[in-house]
């Protein structure tokens, strides 16, 4: 597929959704500190992902 740097960073961000873009694109070697940049934006996405989840969840509680 064509690489789409948009598709890519969402798929970075936002962990529960599977565009094909990071399994098909990979990052050179040669540059540590990217893996470095896109581990931790994997971290922040999970950590996003968690609270947008959790927030929906107490919202959907205190409506019952």
């Amino acid at each position: 597929p064509c690489y789409s740097s948009i598709l890519f960073a969402i798929e970075t961000v936002v962990p529960l959704i599977d565009l094909g873009q990071r399994a098909y694109w990979t990052l050179q070697a040669g540059y540590p500190i990217h893996h470095l940049w896109l581990n931790l934006l994997t971290i922040i996405g999970w950590i996003a992902s968690t609270i947008a989840v959790a927030s929906l969840a107490s919202v959907d509680r205190r409506h019952r």
